[in-house]
């Protein structure tokens, strides 16, 4: 298996972001799973760090071409005052967002208090994950083109084949609709159960996948059900990956453990993902040819109705 570039970006005008970034990249198993890199400025984290003890070292770089996969690569420019000013006016697109779209790293990571709507407009899939459950957001239009783009990526990335799936929205479509789409993509469909009611009673506790219509009721009970840490996975049309870490910025007691967990999570999801797509690439890449057929399959193609 690779050993995947990820690159984390830190709020830009958020130090305690930036601070999350550091501590936890300053545990030596980090760089030992993945090759972290971090899109800040040097000044700032070269600040941040002062004081602090650790094995792992920081090495800033100009490009990702310039990293190396035994330390954290910070690489710089990221953040600084003319590059935001030139992306506020139009003239540059962020670092990182080149990067990804080249190739040049595998997943981003944003860390951060973000508006994760904004965000993930226009992504081809977006899927909240916790310890305890997950939740897939999904459009009402081409909603049976949806699904089957769902259900493919859910056996790809978090190797989910026919998952039990329960379809939560303030709505009054009857059952019988989505039962004839679970057929279709050849998945155990159920619902729709109302948003509220659904997670307070607890029934996230039977099903692998929440399908969610109404978003916004959908995310905030999302979280409050997980009592913890939450990642939001979006996956663009070209499949390129980028997580969103739940991020806490009131002024608690566990505050930075809290954020420092759910950016450790999304590093994590981010790793488990690219790893399912490539074993699943490399199993589907040549198939034997079928030498068992079932009877449907020998009528459609004998077109015998």
């Amino acid at each position: 298996m690779n050993k995947y570039k990820i690159g984390i970006v830190p709020q830009l005008d958020d130090e305690s972001a930036c601070l999350t970034v550091i501590s936890s990249l300053e545990e030596t198993a980090m760089i030992d799973l993945f090759t972290p890199i971090v899109y800040a400025d040097k000044a700032r984290v070269e600040k941040l760090r002062e004081g602090r003890e650790t094995d792992v070292k920081f090495s800033f770089v100009p490009t990702v071409a310039d990293v190396r996969h035994d330390v954290v690569s910070v690489v710089c420019g990221a953040g600084s005052a003319q590059e935001k000013a030139e992306e506020a006016a139009g003239e540059a697109q962020p670092q990182w967002i080149a990067d990804v779209q080249s190739g040049a790293i595998d997943a981003l990571v944003y860390v951060g208090n973000t508006d994760t709507d904004k965000c993930v407009a226009g992504a081809k899939a977006v899927v909240y994950h916790s310890e305890s459950m997950q939740m897939a957001l999904l459009s009402r239009d081409n909603i049976a083109d949806r699904l089957g783009e769902l259900a493919q990526l859910l056996e790809r990335d978090f190797d989910l084949s026919k998952p039990r799936m329960a379809v939560v929205a303030d709505t009054d479509r009857q059952a019988e609709e989505w039962e004839a789409k679970a057929e279709k993509m050849h998945a155990f469909l159920y619902g729709p159960f109302l948003t509220d009611t659904f997670f307070e009673e607890e029934h996230q506790q039977h099903y692998e996948l929440i399908l969610a219509l109404d978003h916004a009721s959908a995310r905030r009970c999302f979280r409050d059900a997980a009592h913890a840490w939450g990642v939001c996975l979006a996956e663009d049309a070209e499949g390129r990956l980028t997580l969103y870490p739940a991020y806490n910025v009131t002024s608690q007691e566990k505050e930075e453990d809290f954020n420092t967990v759910s950016l450790n999570r999304s590093l994590y999801l981010a790793m488990d993902v690219l790893r399912n797509r490539e074993r699943y690439d490399e199993a589907h890449r040549s198939p034997l040819p079928k030498n068992l057929f079932e009877r449907k399959d020998e009528r459609r193609n004998n077109n015998v109705e």
